[in-house]
């Protein structure tokens, strides 16, 4: 009896998590998804979703097979009875093929951050030219659509902690020099960001971009000279190395907590941050 009862929740589950996050490969909703299943029962559960017609796949190139809510009206009437949803709430943005792989790795560390930090928010690229809040953080001027990061993360004041904002960059291809260097420059000294955080598909890349940083920006900050090795975090790996973003380091190459480094620049007024302070926080 237990079994059949778990078996239309995590059907749900499974079609929450491509409602909110889709269009995903099943590589990346096997990592997001809250439900407790193996990657083989998760492929039976999409199947069976695309079946009744509550969802819609498709295979691009070499980067696999896509899954996302039906579009069509009569399926996603179908689909807002499942979910006990309105049928326009389930209305999914059309996504450009070549942005696909960089939009779902974006989804997925919005829902991982989304479980650590229940109360965050989060400004996806495509909503920061409408948030007076994100365009301010980020001092934006009307030329600078080059300059907005993938996504702002907010953790919100409380009695005893401050604000926090921090811009994330996914990083996949190698830029110019000239160009990571424009982007890093103005998030270190032109924005109100507490701190910034570039994740890489490979070790080479972010390595590049670590040393940029560290070299030819770092060196000159006024205005980072005291927090500028943790002001600037990378990762690795895409994953960031799972749910605690174990691959996380300092401009300098040290491992850091995201929890930690969020919970020191929550305590700390920037003016008071210093490095030496977060490694004994």
């Amino acid at each position: 009896m237990s079994v059949t009862l778990k078996r239309p929740q995590k059907g749900k589950d499974v079609f929450k998590a491509v409602q909110q996050s889709g269009p995903l490969t099943i590589d990346v909703l096997f990592r997001i998804i809250k439900s407790q299943m193996s990657k083989r029962n998760l492929r039976k559960c999409l199947q069976l979703l695309a079946k009744k017609g509550f969802i819609e796949s498709f295979h691009y190139s070499s980067q696999g097979t896509y899954y996302m809510v039906s579009q069509s009206l009569p399926d996603r009437l179908k689909a807002a009875e499942f979910s006990n949803q309105q049928p326009d709430v389930l209305k999914q943005p059309l996504i450009r093929k070549q942005d696909l792989f960089h939009n779902q790795w974006c989804e997925y560390w919005i829902v991982t951050i989304k479980r650590l930090f229940p109360e965050a928010i989060i400004t996806r690229e495509i909503e920061i030219g409408n948030d007076s809040f994100a365009k301010n953080v980020l001092n934006l001027a009307y030329a600078d659509y080059d300059l907005r990061p993938d996504f702002i993360l907010t953790i919100p004041k409380t009695e005893s902690t401050h604000t926090v904002c921090v811009a994330f960059e996914i990083e996949r291809t190698r830029k110019s020099d000239e160009r990571i260097l424009r982007k890093l420059g103005k998030y270190m000294d032109r924005t109100q960001l507490d701190g910034l955080i570039y994740i890489c598909d490979s070790g080479r890349l972010s390595e590049t971009i670590r040393l940029l940083y560290q070299n030819k920006l770092l060196p000159d900050s006024e205005k980072q000279k005291r927090f500028g090795e943790n002001f600037f975090l990378f990762s690795d790996s895409l994953d960031g190395g799972g749910e605690d973003f174990n691959r996380l380091f300092n401009s300098c190459g040290k491992p850091t907590s995201f929890k930690n480094w969020c919970g020191y620049l929550g305590s700390t007024e920037w003016p008071k941050r210093r490095s030496e302070d977060l490694k004994n926080w």
